[in-house]
């Protein structure tokens, strides 16, 4: 997708520096991902005017200086008194962009009255609750100084509560997601949340990761057999700058676009596609059995989250720690387990092993009945059929009425994997 240059340069010359009057949670930072995610959303829907977009994207915040309580109708109005644009747009269209600012706020009640407004409110929900968390933060901070900070913690996590929570204004009105992982797990038979680790575990890199991976083979196929411009090819792929866009690339294929098109190599460096389908590389398929689990005392660290994608997250984080911290070893060589469970609204993790060390943390897992996939080496299983017989498995109505998600447990011994799965 292409945005006109004079419109780009008008905005980020002239409307770009008005956001250094806004607070932490409505600066530069927050608009320049508005308007990435809008330009995302709106490449999946059809007839759809990309400048238009970018333009209410990048006006959708801008009056919140002036009025913060009533930012959506001050930023509308800036945008219809902006004479420049009319070089660019008819009145209808002005009139559109119009109403599609006002209609972003989540608080208003009603949906917006445009598909427009529909891209740009749901471009400026977040449901990765890290993010928010921060704008939230760092309001309350900046415009309640005199707080405690367990008193602007506190705010902060009702707020984020209240707004992105299952029953959160903000969260019923999400009209487009990045990636549609609910739909992606459907056609495995599992919740989003187990298809992200059990992709995790089979391909040996996040979902999200993943998938911009292949974003960059794209672009590394566009810069080696086009005449497109970089910075264009850049913007496709979801990149705001060229800059960023080279450093990503370049860590993935270990040279620079600009390279690319000098040295013309004869061989594409290329993230491998994965497909799922009838065609297998492999005889090997992950196995599964029934088996009982006796009842056994773990000794290490745990996490906990409000949500599982955020949980999702601290898992990462947590296990790039105990890298640093010499405890994965320990882990590694006493049979290393992870343990996920739900209890009381809260999702934990743990990860640990038997022997006995009364400074970490303790987690008995009683005795109970699972069913038993062993994974394996990932990197030599098929992930065809390894997919197969997982989605083969979830959606038998005999087996998954008797099968409970959580919680979830994986023995990790030497090169082999053990998922276990709770039978009631």
């Amino acid at each position: 997708m292409k945005i006109n240059q004079e419109i780009k340069k008008y905005i980020e010359n002239t409307i770009f520096p008005s956001y250094k009057k806004n607070d932490l949670g409505h600066n530069l930072d927050h608009i320049r991902y508005v308007i990435d995610r809008s330009l995302k959303f709106a490449s999946n829907q059809d007839d759809i005017n990309y400048d238009m977009v970018y333009v209410i994207a990048a006006y959708h915040d801008i009056g919140h200086y002036i009025d913060a309580k009533n930012h959506e109708k001050v930023s509308a109005d800036m945008l219809l008194e902006d004479i420049n644009l009319r070089k660019f747009f008819t009145e209808d269209e002005i009139q559109t962009m119009a109403e599609a600012i006002y209609d972003h706020r989540a608080s208003l009640e009603g949906e917006p009255r445009s598909i427009y407004g529909k891209i740009v409110s749901s471009a400026d929900r977040n449901t990765l609750v890290e993010v928010p968390l921060k704008r939230t933060y760092a309001y309350r901070v900046e415009h309640n100084p005199t707080d405690t900070l367990d008193e602007i913690i506190e705010e902060s996590r009702q707020h984020i509560i209240n707004k992105f929570g299952k029953k959160g204004y903000a969260a019923e009105k999400m009209y487009f997601e990045d990636l549609d992982y609910k739909k992606i797990a459907s056609k495995f038979g599992m919740n989003e949340f187990i298809m992200q680790r059990v992709f995790s575990v089979i391909m040996g890199i996040t979902l999200s990761d993943y998938v911009r991976e292949r974003r960059l083979s794209k672009a590394y196929e566009e810069i080696l057999n086009t005449d497109k411009r970089i910075i264009d090819i850049a913007f496709d792929c979801g990149y705001e700058s060229s800059i960023a866009f080279s450093r990503a690339f370049k860590k993935t294929f270990g040279i620079s676009p600009s390279d690319i098109r000098k040295e013309q190599p004869q061989k594409y460096k290329i993230y491998p596609k994965a497909i799922f389908g009838e065609k297998s590389y492999s005889n090997e398929i992950i196995e599964y059995k029934i088996d009982s689990f006796d009842k056994v005392e773990l000794y290490g660290l745990q996490i906990s989250a409000l949500t599982e994608e955020d949980l999702d997250y601290k898992i990462r984080v947590l296990y790039e720690d105990i890298k640093k911290s010499g405890l994965y070893e320990q882990f590694n060589a006493n049979q290393r387990y992870g343990y996920t469970y739900f209890s009381n609204g809260v999702y934990y993790y743990f990860v640990g092993s038997p022997e006995k060390n009364e400074k970490l943390f303790k987690l008995v897992i009683p005795k109970n009945d699972y069913v038993v996939f062993e994974v394996g080496n990932l990197k030599q299983k098929s992930i065809n059929h390894v997919i197969e017989f997982a989605e083969k498995v979830f959606n038998e109505s005999w087996f998954s009425s008797d099968l409970k998600i959580y919680p979830i447990l994986e023995k990790y011994v030497q090169n082999n994997c053990y998922v276990f799965l709770p039978i009631m």
